[in-house]
């Protein structure tokens, strides 16, 4: 009996941080054990200006919240306006004023004692902390509503802040019946964690923790000696396990397109010494402690792998200049945790510059076991537990914290014995216990002792990169195409199938206002699935893959356009204003009643408002107006393919045209037409009706295109200049089609167009037009005629075979 486990019936786990993602090696790594571990994952992150709503890592799918904190915001502006309404009022320098603003000071002095009194209280009390520091029901709320729309079997909490929202979704599901476990997972020790903001911020933060740790089904965390003060601070049943952050034991290069070795993305020869910094750029790291040395180790560069933060970047930048040590300091973005080894194992040395903080003096930074695993020796600041570590393995030097020539003397130190310092770091017993796969049983076995995983018979499976089997040359030979709105067969992926590569549908979804929402987990498998699979996506109109997911239509796009995938729209919505089409010399809006053309077009720039936005921000549109096209740049004129081209109903010459007594059916087509024209074809019907010919007229809530297939004669427009898709399935199935080619258009509006057989549309004037038919009607076996029902076959199946419209696609996608 075959006992593996498909996706669908594996457990869901969310794993939640309130980071990018991006670089935060513990959840990446968690992520991929769990995946080993036999868990559907999830990651949920918080989002920022750089990153986009959904993205993945590796094959898991990524979901960045888009976190205002709308609640922090209103309460600081509440406390701006109490704070400056108690400000002094008196001013100048006599004594009395000096006085009173003395006398302010002090009052205020004691005001701030007595608030961080009372604000200790109030955040001790249960939930007492989101009074005292709001940004935390930001994080709850957000994190919690996620949850809502994942619906996970168990959730792995990174850090404090997801903690509030795993907490109230796991006590609502136990009270629902359905218990979902979830696991914290503390990265540093609270209490002496330095957090941005005035106090009451890391007053509620301390309390947040305080009361939720115990309501965890199980914690983890990343030290022994952290371990322990949680166990005693918090009085917890059980100590928490730790699960070390050390790097992958094995080595995965990137593919040359996407980053090189460190040394030569800096440009520095071999014989240069590098010092490698890996991790988060920020002043409490030690950071500008050292570029600051860089002035006492004359010919030595720095290189900072780390976070984007524009801010310190800049001051990096500015104070390397000041120092005139700018041409030795070198910036670099994050790798993926699992390339860090590999990407950094040329450098001479990594560098922890971590300042002297409480929570620093606990900390095991994850950078020195990277250094360690690449094989380099290390220079570490002397606080507790990382100049223990240092010490105790022989790895490197120590430098007294935050002094900038103690870091350039001990730079100096390990250059005078490496050679040691690199025999000791590349111990094969030392390596082996400072690896990821080492600390991943232990992990493992917390999951599965909340929320058991049934295994297939040959145990975890691997986890390969997403992109393991896809070489980028076959990707450019055969780019796939996915058309998101496409329901049932659709003439895009055929046309794409036959013509360029491989194609696949996807029937898209609304936001959660049209309706009930796929479940996220759901939409996100599916987006992951896009973005792995497609070269190009193509929209139908408004239609969006995951609803809101990914933050509406015009967000999606953008998101994958990021992550280089081509995307296009097609639309039949009225981007051109009436005012301009109205200005043009017998256009069909020209005679209409201003009243009734006002409220048209009101309609139709409403209409056209989200496409013209997508246009505004680099969405190519294709339309097959050819009017659209030829006013507005950006918008591309294709010609839509037709499923299967009908066979051709044409008689052999000489004979009749098929049942004399069955009548010529004549097809009014429902489109903008003026009132002279419409008067016309009043006309028009009342004397084909006269000669016992059938005419149909549909109004166009109850029209398709394709019913002109089933017509002898079809009356596309005359007004408009162009013909309609209505002509073209009219033609695909060897019908005549009567209206009228602007020759403003001619053949400029696209150039494959210039070598196909000229369009066969029987042109007629508006005063002509009922005359013209009803000649077409009574020659329905004429030479003329039937030539012109061949001409039209051959066309539809030059321009509308789906040969043009993919190399259209093509050429303005350039794959």
């Amino acid at each position: 009996m075959n006992t593996a486990v498909s996706r669908a019936e594996q457990p869901h786990m969310a794993m939640l941080v309130a980071n990018p993602v991006v670089g935060d090696s513990r959840v990446e790594k968690s992520a991929l054990s769990a995946v080993r571990a036999g868990y559907r994952v999830t990651i949920v992150g918080v989002g920022n200006a750089s990153t986009s709503r959904v993205d993945h890592y590796e094959h898991i799918p990524i979901y960045r919240i888009p976190l205002d904190f709308t609640r922090h915001k209103a309460w600081t502006v509440e406390n701006r306006r109490r704070n400056s309404s108690t400000a002094p009022e008196a001013s100048g320098t006599s004594p009395l004023n000096r006085a009173s603003r003395a006398l302010h000071r002090l009052n205020r002095s004691w005001a701030e004692r007595f608030r961080t009194v009372r604000e200790s209280f109030r955040a001790g009390r249960p939930g007492g902390w989101r009074a005292v520091w709001p940004q935390t029901l930001d994080y709850e709320e957000a994190f919690l509503e996620v949850l809502h729309r994942l619906q996970p079997d168990i959730i792995h909490a990174h850090d404090r802040h997801p903690m509030a929202g795993a907490a109230a979704y796991s006590a609502l599901q136990r009270a629902a019946g359905t218990p979902v476990p979830w696991v914290y997972d503390a990265h540093e020790w609270v209490p002496g964690t330095i957090i941005g903001g005035p106090p009451q911020a890391k007053t509620a933060w301390v309390a947040l923790e305080a009361e939720l740790i115990r309501t965890a089904d199980a914690v983890i965390t990343v030290t022994d000696h952290v371990a322990g003060e949680l166990h005693a601070r918090h009085r917890l049943d059980v100590r928490p396990t730790t699960v070390i952050n050390a790097p992958r034991g094995a080595r995965q290069p990137l593919p040359p397109d996407q980053r090189r070795p460190l040394r030569e993305e800096c440009g520095v020869g071999p014989e240069t010494p590098l010092l490698v910094y890996v991790g988060m750029l920020a002043e409490h790291r030690g950071v500008f402690t050292i570029v600051d040395a860089l002035g006492e180790m004359p010919g030595v560069h720095v290189a900072f792998v780390g976070s984007q933060n524009a801010t310190v970047r800049q001051q990096l930048h500015d104070r390397a200049e000041e120092a005139g040590v700018r041409d030795r300091l070198h910036l670099l973005d994050y790798v993926p945790s699992h390339s860090v080894t590999w990407y950094i194992e040329s450098a001479t040395c990594g560098v922890s510059a971590l300042m002297p903080y409480p929570a620093h003096e606990l900390a095991m930074p994850t950078k020195l076991r990277e250094y360690a695993q690449a094989g380099l020796p290390v220079i570490a600041s002397d606080l507790d537990t990382q100049s223990a570590f240092v010490t105790e393995h022989g790895m490197g030097t120590l430098f007294e914290a935050g002094n900038a020539s103690s870091l350039a003397a001990a730079f100096h130190r390990l250059l005078d014995d490496q050679e040691s310092y690199r025999r000791a770091v590349r111990d094969p017993d030392f390596l082996a216990s400072q690896t990821w796969e080492g600390n991943e049983t232990a992990l493992a076995a917390t999951w599965h002792s909340l929320c058991p995983v049934q295994l297939p018979p040959d145990g975890p499976r691997s986890v390969a990169p997403a992109d393991a089997t896809t070489s980028q040359t076959e990707a450019e030979r055969h780019p796939t195409l996915v058309v998101v709105g496409a329901s049932g067969t659709d003439p895009w992926t055929e046309a794409w199938s036959r013509h360029a590569g491989e194609a696949r549908g996807h029937a898209g979804s609304g936001t959660e206002a049209d309706g009930d929402a796929p479940l996220m987990s759901a939409a996100l498998d599916s987006w992951l699935e896009i973005d792995q699979l497609a070269d190009a996506v193509l929209y139908h109109g408004l239609s969006c893959a995951h609803g809101d997911v990914d933050g509406g239509p015009l967000s999606e796009m953008l998101s994958l356009q990021r992550r280089q995938k081509q995307v296009g729209v097609l639309t039949e919505a009225p981007l051109v204003d009436a005012e301009l089409l109205r200005d043009r010399p017998g256009h069909a809006l020209s005679d209409w009643d201003p009243e009734v053309f006002g409220r048209y077009r009101r309609q139709a720039l409403k209409q056209a408002r989200p496409f013209l936005t997508m246009l505004e921000h680099g969405i190519p549109l294709f339309t097959s107006s050819q009017r659209t096209a030829h006013m507005l740049h950006g918008v591309e004129w294709i010609p839509t393919p037709l499923l299967a081209p009908s066979p051709p109903h044409l008689p052999p010459a000489g004979e009749a045209r098929h049942d004399p007594q069955a009548p010529v059916s004549i097809l009014i087509v429902p489109t903008i037409r003026s009132q002279a024209e419409n008067r016309q074809l009043d006309r028009l019907v009342e004397g084909a009706t006269r000669h016992g010919f059938t005419v149909r007229r549909p109004r166009f809530s109850r029209y398709d295109s394709a019913q002109a297939r089933h017509a002898d004669i079809v009356v596309d427009a005359l007004t408009l200049g162009e013909w309609s898709q209505s002509a073209a399935h009219a033609w695909s199935a060897s019908r005549l089609v009567v209206g009228h080619l602007d020759e403003s258009l001619g053949t400029s509006v696209n150039t494959p167009l210039a070598t196909a057989p000229a369009p066969p549309l029987l042109e007629s004037s508006v005063p002509e037009i009922a005359d013209t038919v009803l000649a077409l009607a009574h020659s329905m076996d004429d030479e003329r005629t039937v030539a012109a029902r061949w001409q039209g076959r051959d066309f539809a199946e030059s321009i509308y075979g789906g040969k043009m419209a993919v190399a259209s696609l093509r050429g303005v996608w350039d794959v």
